[in-house]
């Protein structure tokens, strides 16, 4: 499990760079007014997580950062519990 987290990552990184660098982004419903707009439009989220223009790529690699966080701790325990 924690090795497919972290290639989750790393992939949804790489197509969110191609998406960005393509000028192809896909049609997503407008999130404006929804708990997830007040989220991508909040201030931290405006100029500390701008890794991409594309305000549901910031909030995206935000949760994938999550799984990500959870994949190392497991590696961690694996490797730990291993020895």
């Amino acid at each position: 499990m924690p090795s497919s987290s972290i290639g989750v990552f790393l992939l949804s990184q790489i197509i969110f760079i191609t998406c960005e660098a393509t000028g192809w982004i896909p049609n997503y419903r407008d999130i404006g007014g929804t708990l997830f707009g007040r989220i991508t439009e909040s201030l931290i989220f405006r100029e500390w997580f701008t890794f991409y223009e594309t305000p549901n790529f910031n909030l995206l690699t935000i949760c994938f950062g999550i799984f990500l966080l959870y994949g190392i701790i497991g590696a961690i325990k694996n490797c730990t519990s291993n020895s």
